[in-house]
């Protein structure tokens, strides 16, 4: 009996996340439509995406939920970043869920390609915040970027495009339907 019920909830579980998947594909196509419009601003893009935060990766698909980590974060940024660097402070840093590493986050407008002080402003940040926060990975974003950029880049410097960030998530989303919809999602209770 409690094997069935089991069964069963897993049944429930895995249509939860078919749904959900295909919520946050539908997301993707409103939010393609956004970067692709010319008029839409850095503002429109970071308040998209600061709630949905799955887009940068499964492993900070939780972080929005906790809290106390993201009070945790706000409070400390708006203590580092005060005074006349209140308006120079990084657009979203990111705790991973296990809390390993920290992404600091620096969206552009969709229409803007992105250079070296872009990257530089971002390594800015990064650096006031390394003292405490550590480490932190940055990734800056933007329509695209000029390729010399990626000469000589550190290693935990990441720049991209908005269409990248989103044919990635994309991609993650489709693989996860094709699993669930056609794979075998049962477990062999021997292994």
């Amino acid at each position: 009996m409690l094997a069935i019920a089991l069964a069963e909830f897993g049944v429930l579980e895995t249509g939860r996340i078919v749904q959900q998947a295909h919520h946050r594909l539908r997301f993707l196509d409103e939010l393609d439509k956004l970067i692709n419009n010319p008029e839409t601003k850095e503002a429109a893009v970071h308040t998209a995406l600061a709630t949905n935060l799955w887009v940068f990766g499964a492993e900070f698909s939780m972080v929005v939920s906790n809290r106390t980590l993201a009070s945790t974060l706000q409070r400390y940024t708006e203590e580092k970043f005060t005074g006349p660097r209140s308006q120079h402070r990084p657009d979203l840093l990111l705790l991973t869920q296990l809390g390993q590493r920290y992404k600091l986050v620096e969206f552009k407008r969709p229409s803007y390609t992105l250079d070296r002080a872009d990257v530089s402003q971002a390594e800015q940040y990064r650096d006031d915040l390394i003292t405490t926060l550590q480490p932190i990975d940055i990734l800056v974003l933007g329509k695209a970027f000029d390729p010399r950029l990626l000469l000589n880049m550190p290693a935990n410097v990441t720049v991209a495009s908005y269409t990248h960030l989103i044919s990635r998530a994309r991609a993650e989303l489709q693989w996860l339907l094709r699993e669930l919809t056609t794979g075998d999602v049962s477990t062999d209770a021997t292994t």
